[in-house]
């Protein structure tokens, strides 16, 4: 009783500074620490006393060390399911909305006037999106919407509308930090724009240094 009470503690603690770190790092929501936090500490106090009991552990030190190794091999099987998940869509939407492409959380909307060609601003580098000249979507105003997807967020990404493909250009580059401005120029992304009777929509999807891979169907 003693080793389990020892490890729900630890367990609690390790976990929870390890979602702490996700939260302020990788800008998981908040909520993650109330769901599925409380999951990894149950799964690895579980996991942990069934080890213990069938190897005989009751050295509190080899306890010690064996919990925070066991909670990180978990929360890394937890990032995994919830990167690769791919869970069917049920939407509402009338013939002239725009749904988003992706989950994860917007970061900027900027306003793109006629002619002009999208850029990004972060610090001192300005970075264009060149390819979106190759059509006809930049020759009325438009707007620029930044999502960033997390971790935890689904990276399959859908049409945000039905229409016909005109531009699918994929672009192979560097895998810079998305922190950093050149990366929305320098690192691996695909644009696709689509077209039907009412707008055009272009989505341009960029790899991050950690996502190392765009698939484009």
């Amino acid at each position: 009783m003693k080793n389990i009470i020892f490890s729900i503690v630890e367990n609690t603690i390790f976990s929870s500074l390890v979602f702490s770190y996700l939260i302020f790092k990788a800008k998981i929501q908040k909520r993650f620490i109330y769901t599925d936090n409380i999951l990894i500490i149950a799964l690895s106090t579980s996991i942990g006393y069934c080890v213990y009991n069938l190897l005989s552990v009751n050295n509190i030190t080899l306890i010690v060390l064996i919990n925070p190794f066991l909670t990180i091999f978990l929360i890394g099987c937890l990032t995994l399911f919830h990167f690769y998940r791919n869970p069917e869509r049920h939407h509402n939407a009338e013939k002239n909305d725009i749904l988003s492409p992706a989950d994860g959380f917007i970061v900027y909307i900027k306003r793109i006037e006629e002619g002009k060609t999208p850029f990004s601003v972060k610090g001192r580098t300005i970075s264009k999106l060149q390819e979106l000249t190759k059509v006809d979507i930049l020759q009325s105003p438009c707007w620029l919407i930044g999502i960033v997807m997390t971790l935890f967020d689904v990276h399959v990404n859908r049409a945000p509308t039905s229409g016909r493909v005109v531009l699918n250009k994929y672009f192979k580059g560097k895998f810079v930090s998305l922190k950093n401005g050149e990366s929305e120029v320098k690192n691996e992304r695909n644009t696709i724009v689509l077209k039907n009777e009412l707008y055009q929509i272009g989505v341009i999807q960029i790899a991050s240094k950690r996502v190392r891979g765009i698939e484009s169907y």
